[in-house]
């Protein structure tokens, strides 16, 4: 089966689906108040629930944060002194391994 006739297949089936639908809405709709309604019912304020959930939230953050500082001072970066004496090193065999110039 080919690209397609996958799609075809696809979208037949999607088709389908939107027509079972369609068919079967039990026709209903909330009024305009409805969400004014429910949000007046709830216990807490919106302001309230975000302060508990970030509260809830701190113990996992602070672990995380704490082992992401101790895995990123942990990890083996060679530090710009070595980078340093590398060429150093490679600067100096280059220099022994050079040729004389005036026969010295």
């Amino acid at each position: 089966m080919n690209r397609r006739e996958s799609n075809g297949t696809l979208e037949e089936r999607l088709e389908r689906a939107r027509a079972y639908f369609r068919d079967h809405h039990a026709g209903v709709e909330p009024d305009a108040g409805f969400a004014d309604r429910v949000t007046a019912r709830l216990d807490h304020t919106s302001s309230e629930l975000l302060g508990w959930a970030a509260w809830r939230l701190l113990p996992a953050t602070v672990v995380l944060t704490a082992l992401l500082l101790f895995l990123s001072l942990r990890a083996d970066a060679p530090s710009p002194t070595v980078a340093l004496q590398d060429t150093a090193d490679d600067d100096l065999l280059t220099w022994v391994l050079e040729e004389p110039e005036n026969g010295s």
